[in-house]
């Protein structure tokens, strides 16, 4: 049993990041890591975080160490539906880590009540790559059978997905 993340900033870049998040009444979240001192970030969340009333960018200042959380303050409020951070963009001066993460969810997906807590260092935009391969995962027992869920979020208006050379739909950019 893992009690606890150890993660090391070795690929922080000065760049943007797009977060993937999933809609649950759990909240979605991300961490921040500076790894400079005096590294001005600038949060431009999809809905608000922490104590925030709106949705509005906004900036905070780091110094290398620091971590900033930010939650989803809609958590456990109704109705959900669709609300999380997917989207949300983070941008700074200086080499930051971004750690986007689901305080709770259920995977694989069944019926069942979830326990499971989700975290992934976010690659910044320019490292993104412009094609996947895609498996399905091992079908544990007790799991709906051909349940493989994937999401696919643009970052730029325009973005074409095409799935089996053919083509599949325009996503709208940082929405799944």
């Amino acid at each position: 049993t893992q009690r606890g993340l150890s993660a090391s900033p070795s690929a922080a870049r000065a760049s943007q990041t797009g977060e993937i998040f999933e809609t649950s009444e759990f909240p979605s979240q991300f961490a921040i890591v500076a790894t400079k001192d005096g590294t001005t970030v600038r949060i431009d969340p999809t809905e608000p975080v922490n104590g925030r009333d709106d949705d509005s960018p906004f900036n905070v200042t780091m110094n290398a160490g620091d971590v900033y959380f930010a939650q989803m303050k809609k958590a456990f409020e109704t109705p959900l539906a669709g609300l999380d951070l997917t989207g949300s963009r983070i941008e700074a001066d200086k080499p930051i880590v971004v750690y986007g993460s689901h305080q709770r969810t259920n995977i694989p997906w069944n019926n069942a009540v979830g326990r499971d807590h989700l975290v992934e260092q976010m690659p910044s935009i320019d490292r993104l790559g412009t094609s996947a391969i895609v498996t399905p995962h091992y079908q544990i027992e007790k799991t709906i059978n051909d349940q493989n869920f994937y999401r696919i979020i643009a970052t730029e208006p325009g973005t074409l997905v095409m799935i089996d050379s053919s083509i599949s739909f325009f996503p709208i950019p940082g929405r799944p």
